[in-house]
């Protein structure tokens, strides 16, 4: 049976918030139980398009985002 990934699984928790619904109380319980599975350089690449979320987060330091 396919299991999804653990950075999959982040990502889709991720990717659906917004200025409506932006609810990281609940995100955060998901990525502490997992962070040790979670390919955090994939995270940053699909969350490029927003880098205020990754700052926010502390998936991607401040400068870091300026390179």
């Amino acid at each position: 049976m396919p299991v999804e990934s653990a950075t999959d699984l982040l990502l889709g928790k991720l990717l659906v918030l917004n200025e409506h619904y932006c609810d990281f109380g609940r995100l955060f319980p998901h990525a502490r139980a997992l962070r040790e599975q979670i390919d955090w350089a994939v995270v940053r690449r699909e969350l490029a398009h927003s880098p205020h979320l990754c700052e926010e987060l502390g998936i991607v330091p401040v400068e870091e985002q300026a390179a």
